[in-house]
């Protein structure tokens, strides 16, 4: 079967669903694409419309039917919007199997939340959700919304099948530049490229997927990620909030970044002298960083904080000087900034952080992270820096973002580093038990143990957490 083919994006289908008189019925539903899926995707449409650098349109329309329960949080409906996310409209139905609406919103009948909590105390991020609360399967939901792009920095992925419970239909993504636009994509799993068409005055590309059955994942397989097709996408030339870049290599990301960066670096006379008092009277660099370090965590601590560009822009040294908070980038431009005072070579780096998080594909260059950290130079070591940890040694990342590739950002634009990778030597678990047996058969015995490395990650975040009261209670 071929479950991936070029050709007219509006499949018979998409044309059957929104020309006909009725809503989605199930009996339309091929046998092979109900087995093991809780979810068919009658049609996916998302459009894109590169108009500039700095602005574009984003249209998708979706109708997706609910087979059985396993299947209902994709009737959930939610769209994110921000400074740079333009939310126009938005709209859903509910059907029943026969394809009879049962109900209708709009954008203002949706819930409208904050991405605030989980660490970020302040963001214009936002939600509009709603729940459909419908039981009866199977039933349909569809959706359509417009977006406006003020900044091309992040364009959306295609994943047209984005878990293995979720059979389709019918898939499109079709995106329109203007003529001469260096629109860059990088595709995953999708056998060979898109339908381009030459317009006046631009080019559209066209990916498409069809009768993509669901599939229940072996034991041990790969994480689905790997294995799904998919299609980055990144823009060559972009603006946003009026800084302009490109986005052709690691070092145009890093030069951009650094752009928002510059100037920010610069510390009050006070915390100049802070450095000074601290650090002059000592001769090795290891210790100067173990001794910044620790003033680091002793006098600041993490606020996410992110309005704006300021979602990529950090406070500046003097501001956290003074303030004594900032979010992770903004407290590992501060490191940086003491460090570099007291003669320590120093850069910041994004990374991708989380312990099961996805590793970055070095081979194309975009933004794929979501944190920052800083990293110091002590001779021909390099001591990595977690700053928005009050309690990790110097040189100690732990699990969040050990082993794996990130972006250092120097002079020079950036360049791809790996952070530590901790293996069996620096990962300890050793138990030892010593007993005694008496002459009636009772036991007495003390257990040691001892954890090293990413084995002490999750206990020492545990002893971390809980007051002395529990720390010290018998159990």
């Amino acid at each position: 079967m071929n479950f991936l083919k070029p050709g007219l994006f509006l499949t018979a289908v998409t044309l059957w669903l929104w020309t006909s008189g009725q809503g989605p019925v199930a009996e339309g539903i091929a046998d092979s694409l109900r087995k093991d899926a809780g979810m068919v995707k009658r049609s996916d449409i998302m459009e894109i419309d590169i108009e500039s650098p700095r602005k574009a349109r984003i249209h998708r329309k979706y109708v997706y039917t609910i087979l059985n329960s396993t299947g209902d949080r994709y009737a959930d409906i939610g769209t994110f919007y921000d400074k740079f996310n333009d939310l126009a409209d938005v709209t859903a139905i509910l059907y029943d199997a026969n394809g009879k609406v049962i109900k209708k919103i709009r954008k203002n009948d949706m819930e409208d939340w904050s991405m605030a909590g989980s660490g970020i105390l302040m963001t214009d991020s936002r939600i509009r959700f709603y729940h459909f609360s419908w039981r009866s399967y199977p039933y349909s939901v569809s959706f359509e919304e417009e977006k406006q792009l003020n900044g091309l920095f992040n364009l959306p992925d295609w994943r047209p099948q984005p878990s293995p419970d979720i059979a389709v239909e019918s898939s499109s993504l079709v995106i329109r530049v203007p003529a001469g636009y260096p629109l860059r994509y990088k595709q995953y799993h999708y056998p060979g490229q898109p339908e381009m068409a030459e317009q006046k005055g631009g080019t559209t590309y066209t990916w498409e997927m069809h009768d993509r059955p669901a599939s229940n994942p072996e034991p041990f397989a790969p994480a689905w990620f790997r294995m799904e097709t998919s299609v980055r996408l990144a823009p060559g030339e972009f603006e946003e909030a009026g800084y302009k870049g490109r986005l052709y290599s690691w070092a145009d990301l890093g030069k951009f970044i650094g752009g928002l960066y510059r100037g920010r670096d610069e510390l009050p006379a006070e915390a100049r002298a802070n450095v000074h008092q601290l650090t002059d009277g000592l001769k090795d660099d290891k210790e100067k960083i173990a001794v910044l370090y620790r003033y680091l965590q002793q006098n600041t601590h993490y606020v996410g904080i992110e309005l704006g560009i300021g979602g990529w822009q950090p406070f500046d040294a003097t501001y956290v000087y003074h303030k004594r908070y900032g979010d992770c980038k903004a407290l590992a431009n501060y490191m940086v900034a003491l460090l570099k005072e007291a003669g320590i070579r120093a850069w910041n780096v994004l990374i991708q952080a989380g312990q099961a998080a996805p590793a970055i594909d070095t081979g194309f260059a975009c933004n794929q992270f979501n944190h920052a950290i800083a990293v110091a130079i002590a001779g021909s070591d390099s001591i990595w820096l977690e700053c928005t940890s009050q309690l990790l040694p110097p040189g100690y990342l732990g699990s969040f973002t050990a082993d794996r590739d990130a972006l250092l950002l120097n002079d020079d634009g950036g360049r791809i580093v790996h952070t530590p990778v901790y293996g069996w030597k620096e990962n300890r678990f050793d138990r030892t038990v010593r007993g005694t047996i008496s002459d009636n058969g009772s036991l007495q015995a003390s257990m040691q143990t001892g954890y090293r490395g990413l084995e002490q990650d999750a206990l020492q975040a545990e002893i971390d957490r809980l007051p002395g009261s529990e720390l010290t209670r018998q159990r």
